[in-house]
């Protein structure tokens, strides 16, 4: 079964609508891109085992998708409904290959040491209370030895990240909820680039600092900007400058693990997929020249194409 670890109702905000819907794909490792439909993009076979991929459809992505539809309308979105959203912004992140890869390399080994380590205290600890004699000893400290080989070789399938959904923290949930939420709008030249891993944060200082962010493109012409110290009216609406348009495409192809989409074959986004090295600049806080005022989008010519008005 083909399961998508990007939603697709959500990768449809990407694609050119016509016939058909076309997504164009470009791949960081090669170099090269292709069209395609969304169906296709960002999708393994068995990626999750059916029961996880209908809990992640039903829990989450399906009450969200009318939130996300609203969004894209330009409709008011309460700050009630951050909380809501943001399960749908960590199941996210938490859901693609990157975090798989991570918890495999990272997360899940350091796990396996500390509860052998606690284990093999435990024993320790009820021996040197002379409630275990030698010879039970020495056979639960084997058994920990062989339990701990057999978990570095293949975890039980119950314990395998693919087989779970992704564990969102309520306490995570609710900080995110917290911050500054603003939604901002790209009216060309360039618009929001999506990725196989398409929410970009602070993952080196994590979401608690005052330099803390979190940027998502939620359509091509969408983005959602998170700050810790606020940005404006909490979930507002902004046209944005092209310079922030950019910074945040730089972000998505920073933090692509291989594929970034867009709705054309533009030729800045092949340029941009094959730098190795994307400077990230800081964005400041507020308006600091990072939003079109009245004026300059009266000023602004019309542009005829892209994306259809639903995203």
């Amino acid at each position: 079964m083909l399961t998508h670890y990007v939603p697709l109702y959500y990768l449809r905000g990407f694609a050119e609508q016509g016939e058909r819907e076309i997504i164009w794909v470009f791949d960081k490792t090669t170099g090269h891109s292709f069209a395609t439909q969304p169906q296709k993009v960002a999708a393994e076979h068995d990626y999750y085992p059916e029961e996880v991929d209908q809990f992640l459809a039903n829990l989450i992505e399906d009450p969200c998708n009318k939130m996300l539809r609203r969004i894209r309308e330009e409709l008011l979105f309460s700050v009630e409904d951050k909380n809501e959203f943001s399960q749908y912004i960590l199941a996210m992140i938490r859901r693609v290959p990157r975090h798989r890869e991570r918890l495999y390399h990272e997360v899940l080994p350091d796990a396996l040491e500390d509860t052998v380590f606690k284990w093999r205290a435990t024993i320790q600890s009820l021996m040197d209370e002379g409630r275990l004699d030698s010879a039970t000893y020495s056979r639960r400290m084997s058994e920990i030895d062989r339990i701990e080989e057999e978990w570095k070789q293949d975890l039980p399938e119950e314990m395998k990240p693919e087989n779970q959904p992704p564990q969102i923290s309520p306490r995570v949930v609710n900080s995110l909820a917290l911050m500054h939420w603003t939604f901002v709008i790209a009216e060309g030249p360039s618009k929001f680039l999506t990725s196989d891993n398409p929410v970009f944060y602070t993952e080196g200082i994590g979401m608690g600092k005052p330099e803390s962010e979190l940027m998502f493109p939620l359509s091509t012409r969408l983005a959602l900007w998170v700050k810790r110290i606020p940005i404006s009216e909490d979930c507002a609406f902004h046209h944005a400058r092209q310079f922030l348009v950019r910074e945040a495409n730089k972000r998505t192809v920073h933090n692509a693990t291989r594929f970034v989409m867009y709705y054309e074959d533009a030729e800045w986004v092949r340029k941009l997929t094959k730098k190795r090295k994307l400077k990230l600049q800081l964005l400041p806080p507020g308006d600091h020249g990072l939003y079109k005022s009245r004026l300059d989008r009266e000023r602004q010519p019309h542009r005829g194409g892209g994306p259809s008005a639903h995203q």
